[in-house]
């Protein structure tokens, strides 16, 4: 799954990836970055009609990504990243969603716990 980092209008960097998967595609941004939990969202789109199928919310705990970022070599958001896309593509490969169905993933130093969001 190839992805790529994206760029704010300034040219500097920030962390957003965009990807694409089976006939959808993914993008992640950060929300924002705290001393103790940082939250992402990943938003899937279909390739063709660009309708939305899905949104996964990242809630992770700081020294959990930190923990798998020093395991792995990398920054803490690159795992967080990593997660969020890894999680998705395990949603469609599932077919676990309907159009427009939310999930958040959290993230803690005892593991990872993905759920459905009820609709407003």
């Amino acid at each position: 799954m190839p992805t790529r980092h994206v760029r704010d209008m300034c040219g500097l960097s920030c962390v957003a990836e965009f990807a694409e998967y089976a006939d959808a595609e993914l993008f992640v941004y950060s929300i924002g970055t705290g001393v103790l939990r940082s939250l992402f969202e990943l938003i899937a789109h279909d390739r063709k009609t660009h309708a939305l199928l899905f949104d996964l919310q990242v809630e992770a705990s700081s020294p959990a990504l930190e923990g798998r970022a020093l395991a792995a070599g990398t920054y803490p958001d690159a795992q967080a990243v990593a997660l969020a896309l890894s999680y998705a593509r395990r949603i469609i490969d599932t077919k676990a969603c309907d159009k427009g169905t939310r999930f958040r993933l959290l993230v803690d130093a005892a593991g990872e716990s993905l759920r459905q969001i009820a609709a407003p």
